[in-house]
C-alpha cells in the first residue's frame, strides 16, 4: 500500500510539474538540456543510473547491491526471525523481567488463551494472594475453634462496592490505554508522511538542474530522514527519562538510555551527538552501589526537558529549507501549512508521552483502590460460617481475591501504556516499519539518497530491541562505526 501510494505520489508530481498554471512548467528545451548534461542522470523508467561523463553503469542495476557512502554494498533487510529460547523465556518469566519475547494469541482459541503465561497478570496477582490464601486458612482454623463466624452484614455492601469500582478504574485505565494507541499511530503517520511527502516533492530526476542542486538535494533530504526518525528515538528516549521520577536510575533503564543513544548517534554527526549527549548528561553518569537494593545509577545532570523537541526544531528547519529555498528543488511553499500540522502533531505526542510518564495517576485514585481490596480480603471470609465447608471459606475467598487482584494489576499496567512491559505500547516496533517501507520504496525508486543509509543488526542476545521483534535499524552509513563503538560500551557494562 505505501509504494502505492508513493507511486500515485510521483504521477501527481509529473501532473503539476506539465499542467499550466498548477506548478512549474517544464519545456522542451530543458528536458533537452537536462538530459544532454555530462553529470549523472537517473532515469526513472530505466533500471540504470547513468554517468554520461565517464560512461560507467554504477550500483542501482537489478544484477547488483547499491552502495553507501562508504563503498560497501547496501543489503536488504535480514530474514531472521526473532525467536528466544522457551528456557529462557521461562527463566525471565520467574525473574519478573520484562523483555520478553513479545508473542501474538489467537483470542479465538480458548486454550491458547487460558494457559498463555507471556504478558499476564496471573503470576503477579499470585503473589498477593497466596499470602491472603495463608489468611483464610488461618482464619479457618480459628472459627472452627470457635465454632462461629465474626461478622453477619457488610459483605454484600463492600463486594458491590469494590466491583464497581475496579470496573470503572479498568474502563478509565482501558481508555487511557486506547489514548495511548492512537498516539503511537498518529506519531508513526506523521512521520511516514513527512518522510514521503519529502522523498515524493524533490524528486532529482524532474527538478534538480546543476550537480551542486543534487549534491545539496540529498543533504536536505537524508536530513528530513534522519531527523524524522530520531525525533521518534528521542520520544522513547523521554518517556524512559520521564518514568526517573528521582535523580537515581535504574540499572536497566540506563542500559536502555545508553542504546537509545547509541542509535542516535547513528543518526547525527560527531558535533550533532556532542550537544545532544552534554544537554543529556549520559556521559557523568556513574554507579553507586546500595545496600540491599542492588546498583543504581546517578545522572549528575539530570533533565526533564523534553527531547523530541530538538529533533522537531532541526526538522522543522529543514522543511523550511526544502519550502522557501531559492533552488528549483525547493517544494512548493503551499505545502509549508501541511507540513507544518505534521510537525506540531508530532510535538504533541511527544510531549503527551513524556507527561504520561512525569505525571502518573493520582495517588489518592490508586490508594483508594488498593484499600478496597485490602479491606475486602480482611472482611470476607469473617462472614462465612465454618459449617459451610472448606469451598465456601476458603477456595471462594481466594478465587475472589484473584478476580479482583487481577483486575487491579491490569489497570495499573494499562494507566501508563508507554513502558517496556509485555501490554505496552511500542515505539519502536512501528518505527522499524517506517524504516522498512523507506528503504523499500528508495529502493524501488531507485533513489540516490539510499546510498546514505545502512542497516545496522541488533545482537541475538539483545534484551530490549530484538524482544520487540525489531532485528535491525537504519543509521548512516558515515556513522556505523561510532555507533556501534557506543553500543558495544553500553553492551558491555550490562554484561557485567
Amino acid at each position: 500500500m505505501q509504494v502505492a501510494l508513493a507511486s500515485m505520489r510521483q504521477a501527481l508530481t509529473r501532473v503539476l510539474q506539465v499542467c499550466p498554471g498548477r506548478g512549474a512548467t517544464k519545456d522542451s528545451q530543458w528536458q533537452a538540456r537536462l538530459h544532454s548534461m555530462p553529470y549523472e542522470r537517473f532515469e526513472t523508467a530505466d533500471a540504470t543510473v547513468v554517468n554520461e561523463s565517464s560512461d560507467s553503469t554504477r550500483a542501482f542495476t537489478p544484477d547488483a547491491s547499491p552502495v553507501n557512502t562508504n563503498g560497501e554494498p547496501i543489503r536488504r533487510m535480514s530474514s531472521r526471525r526473532t525467536t528466544m529460547p522457551d528456557a529462557t523465556q521461562s527463566l525471565n518469566l520467574v525473574q519478573g523481567r520484562h523483555f520478553q519475547l513479545d508473542t501474538t494469541y489467537d483470542s479465538a482459541s480458548f486454550r491458547s488463551t487460558i494457559f498463555a503465561l507471556n504478558g499476564s497478570v496471573i503470576p503477579q496477582a499470585l503473589r498477593d494472594v497466596i499470602l491472603w490464601a495463608i489468611y483464610d486458612c488461618l482464619l479457618y482454623l480459628l472459627k472452627l475453634h470457635l465454632n462461629r463466624g465474626f461478622a453477619q452484614s457488610g459483605r454484600v455492601f463492600i463486594t458491590s462496592f469494590i466491583t464497581v469500582f475496579l470496573v470503572f478504574r479498568l474502563k478509565g485505565a482501558h481508555g487511557r490505554y486506547c489514548t495511548g494507541l492512537k498516539i503511537v499511530a498518529g506519531l508513526t503517520d506523521h512521520v511516514r508522511a513527512i518522510i514521503h511527502i519529502a522523498i515524493t516533492y524533490t524528486n532529482v530526476r524532474e527538478t534538480a538542474s546543476t550537480r551542486e542542486e543534487i549534491d545539496d538535494l540529498m543533504q536536505l533530504r537524508k536530513d528530513i530522514i534522519r531527523f524524522s526518525i530520531l525525533s521518534v528515538v528521542l520520544t522513547k528516549l523521554a518517556s524512559r527519562v520521564a518514568h526517573c521520577h528521582s535523580r537515581s536510575l535504574q540499572e536497566q533503564t540506563a542500559t536502555c538510555i545508553k542504546l537509545d543513544m547509541a542509535r542516535c548517534r547513528g543518526l547525527l554527526s560527531e558535533s550533532e551527538f556532542g550537544k545532544l549527549d552534554k544537554w543529556l548528561g549520559t556521559s557523568s553518569v556513574q554507579v553507586q552501589g546500595r545496600c540491599c537494593s542492588g546498583h543504581t545509577l546517578e545522572m549528575e545532570s539530570f533533565s526533564a526537558i523534553s527531547l523530541p523537541c530538538w529533533a522537531i526544531h532541526h526538522l522543522r528547519n529543514c522543511i523550511a529549507k526544502a519550502c522557501f529555498g531559492p533552488s528549483q528543488y525547493a517544494l512548493p511553499p503551499r505545502m509549508i501549512s501541511t507540513l507544518e500540522k505534521s510537525l506540531a502533531s508530532m510535538q504533541q505526542a511527544a510531549t503527551f508521552i513524556f507527561m504520561a510518564g512525569q505525571i502518573p495517576v493520582p495517588l489518592s485514585y490508586s490508594q483508594m483502590g488498593k484499600l478496597l481490596l485490602l479491606l475486602f480480603n480482611f472482611t470476607f471470609p469473617m462472614e462465612v460460617h465454618p459449617d459451610h465447608g472448606v469451598f465456601a471459606n476458603i477456595i471462594m475467598p481466594l478465587l475472589m481475591a484473584l478476580m479482583f487482584h487481577g483486575i487491579d494489576c491490569i489497570a495499573s499496567e494499562l494507566d501508563d501504556p508507554y513502558g517496556d512491559d509485555h501490554c505496552d505500547v511500542k515505539l519502536m516496533t512501528p518505527l522499524h516499519q517506517v524504516e522498512a517501507e523507506l528503504f523499500f520504496l528508495l529502493a524501488n525508486f531507485r533513489d540516490p539518497t539510499l546510498q546514505e543509509f545502512t542497516w545496522r543488526d541488533v545482537p541475538e542476545d539483545d534484551q530490549w530491541l530484538w524482544p520487540r521483534r525489531v532485528t535491525e535499524y537504519l543509521c548512516l552509513a558515515s556513522e556505523m562505526a561510532a555507533a556501534g563503538d557506543l553500543e558495544g560500551q553500553a553492551r558491555k557494562a550490562e554484561r557485567h
